[in-house]
C-alpha cells in the first residue's frame, strides 16, 4: 500500500501553484475543482474522502465496505487522472 505521506506531497505537488496575481490564483483553484469534479463518482468519492477529509485508506475501505487496495488503486487513478487534465 502507498505510504499516506507521500500521497499528500503528491496532491500538495497538485494544488500548489507559482502565480502571484490573486486572479491566477483563483483560476487555477477553479481549474482544480472543475477537475475534480470529473473524476469517475466512484474515483472522487474515494479521492475527497482521502484527500479532503484526510481518511486513511483502512478508513475509507471499512466505511465503504471496499479493500484497502482498492482504495489505493482509486487514489492513485484519481492523481493520474487530475495530473492528466491539468497539465
Amino acid at each position: 500500500m502507498m505510504d499516506d505521506h507521500a500521497d499528500k506531497v503528491r496532491i500538495n505537488e497538485l494544488l500548489r501553484y507559482d502565480v502571484d496575481d490573486e486572479a491566477e490564483k483563483y483560476v487555477r483553484i477553479e481549474k482544480i475543482h472543475r477537475a475534480i469534479n470529473q473524476l469517475p463518482p466512484k474515483c472522487r468519492q474515494i479521492f475527497m474522502l482521502s484527500k479532503m477529509n484526510g481518511l486513511s485508506y483502512i478508513e475509507i475501505a471499512e466505511h465503504l465496505k471496499i479493500s484497502p487496495k482498492t482504495v489505493e488503486n482509486q487514489v492513485i487513478r484519481g492523481l493520474k487522472l487530475l495530473r492528466d487534465k491539468l497539465n
